[in-house]
């Protein structure tokens, strides 16, 4: 077959042409940077960029987890550097030698996650995918998917309406994601052309605006993107493509959302009276309320609001900043916390409901308070723990990060051998895309990402079980 630019290899030497180009264009604009600052952020960005290649060039990994990873990868400890003059910015604070040392640590977690996923290195995390066959049945499907939308729904909405006790929080949490499952189903079945017209208006009149709605009507915009990205996953599985326009236009939408949050909350959860919006106890006029505050924001400040909004979504992702931080106070100040930070990973199986007693999950308060993020007196606030690099780092060390991050490698290649394996089926994409979204949560801890994996997984297999496609009958 002759090379051509449509090919796969094609495609895969255009996206690695384009991020080379992309790249000399940034760093020849990078006069703030050292030599040595510019030569590691280079590694950085060549290995963040490096799974979009392989998944263009038609890698057997369908899925895009891990494109996505080397986007936040790389936005969370590569992009402060390219604003490093910023006001936002703090390294003038910093030693040259600290940078380097902070970002050197992320290369090498980076390089050996990758090394473990995508080489011969691996291969023992296979060794542990289940060989399930998950086919649908296309015709039981758009019921069933609607039926998962409805019920996930309810529950959804219940939960961010309601006061839910502690114990059933679990397992309404779960039960809100059926929302998604039954989503996903209704619209592999659209990209297959299966689907009829009424449940093509269910879907896009009713099932994702309810759950923009409910998302955002939470205060959380991660909602929303837990909701949305499982879309993505599954249309580059089915298509075998990234969709980068939709999702530079779904940035471009979210970025104004996340500078008017802070505002909407105070409104929200702390009962301030805004005088500018109404609040309800609805969860989707409150949804709605955010939509207004942010259309209103926008009105008013025009391109400097939304660009206040763009610089303060990057602050909170700069986490190379945090990261110098804890090399500075680890272990000089504070000790190496020896695993303390996974301790709750052992509680994650247990539903709360039959273990009433099972311990609540305090680290983000507990890790404000031990580097002084927090003020003393401060008992709610709950400061984000990202789980690769920093909070292996904090435990144990860069011996710590470089054994977790190849752990972690090995994780995602299970997770994606057995997603991506030819016969797993259609439920094994639909579950596995909705459970991915979770997984991109880097700025949380590990216990809080992948505690409930497992549970997860066994609770959708028994929710979907509908959707399997009966055998057929043994001929006579």
């Amino acid at each position: 077959m002759p090379f051509s630019l449509k090919s796969s290899g094609g495609r895969a030497l255009g996206t690695a042409m384009a991020f080379a180009v992309a790249w000399l264009f940034v760093a020849s604009n990078l006069s703030q940077s050292s030599g040595e600052e510019l030569f590691w952020l280079t590694l950085l960005y060549t290995l963040c960029c490096l799974p979009t290649v392989l998944f263009t060039a038609g890698h057997r990994f369908s899925i895009p987890l891990m494109p996505m990873w080397g986007l936040g990868y790389f936005s969370m400890f590569g992009m402060p550097l390219l604003n490093k003059n910023h006001p936002t910015a703090d390294f003038t604070v910093f030693t040259a030698p600290e940078v380097i040392g902070a970002l050197s640590l992320t290369v090498l977690g980076a390089f050996l996650l990758l090394l473990v996923l995508y080489t011969p290195l691996g291969s023992w995390a296979e060794a542990f995918v289940p060989n399930w066959k998950l086919p649908w049945n296309p015709q039981r499907a758009p019921r069933i998917g609607l039926i998962l939308t409805l019920v996930g729904i309810y529950f959804y909405s219940y939960r961010v309406s309601s006061s839910v006790a502690s114990a059933l929080q679990q397992l309404f949490f779960i039960a809100s994601q059926l929302a998604t499952i039954g989503t996903l189903t209704l619209f592999l079945l659209q990209l297959r052309g299966q689907l009829s017209t009424k449940l093509k208006v269910f879907l896009w009149g009713f099932s994702l605006p309810a759950q923009l709605l409910l998302g955002l009507g939470t205060g959380a915009v991660w909602e929303v993107v837990r909701s949305f990205s499982p879309l993505l996953f599954c249309y580059s599985a089915e298509r075998r493509r990234i969709p980068w326009k939709g999702m530079l236009v779904f940035a471009i939408l979210l970025i104004p959302l996340l500078g008017v949050k802070s505002e909407y909350r105070s409104y929200a959860w702390d009962s301030e009276d805004s005088g500018v919006i109404r609040i309800t106890e609805s969860p989707f006029q409150r949804g709605m309320a955010f939509i207004e505050l942010t259309l209103l924001r926008l009105k008013e400040g025009g391109v400097e609001t939304y660009t206040v909004a763009a610089e303060t979504s990057q602050a909170r992702i700069n986490h190379l900043e945090l990261l110098i931080v804890l090399q500075q106070m680890t272990p000089s100040a504070v000790p190496y916390w020896k695993g303390e930070t996974y301790s709750t990973l052992l509680w994650a199986l247990a539903p709360r409901i039959l273990f009433p007693n099972k311990p609540t999950k305090t680290l983000g308060n507990e890790f404000g308070h031990r580097y002084d993020i927090l003020s003393p007196e401060d008992e709610s606030t709950s400061v984000n723990l990202p789980h690769q690099v920093l909070e292996m780092f904090i435990n144990f060390g860069a011996v710590g990060v470089a054994f977790g991050m190849a752990l972690l490698g090995g994780f995602y290649r299970l997770i994606l051998a057995f997603l991506s394996h030819p016969e797993a089926g259609e439920r094994a994409t639909i579950i596995g895309c909705a459970l991915l979204a979770n997984l991109l949560g880097l700025d949380s801890d590990f216990s809080l990402v992948f505690g409930g994996v497992i549970y997860y997984v066994l609770l959708m297999l028994i929710f979907t079980r509908y959707l399997h496609l009966e055998k057929a009958p043994e001929p006579a």
